[in-house]
């Protein structure tokens, strides 16, 4: 079980489809961090390859910006 009330923040990596695309009004991420109460982080990329995630996911880690 994931207590939501410690969550401050919402990272989404992923492609163009985890972003605002045509005749999208709502993306997962910005509802998820909507009904947590907290910052919603996109950081996809159209195109965005696995390779990528997981580069821009590691960079995050080591510089601190996420903590669990």
């Amino acid at each position: 079980m994931i207590d939501g009330s410690t969550i401050k923040k919402v990272f989404v990596f992923g492609c163009s489809f985890s972003d605002y695309m045509r005749d999208i009004t709502s993306v997962y991420g910005q509802l998820v961090a909507d009904k947590l109460n907290a910052e919603y982080i996109y950081n996809g990329c159209g195109c965005g390859s696995s390779g990528r995630i997981f580069r821009v996911f590691t960079n995050y880690l080591r510089n601190q910006i996420i903590d669990k």
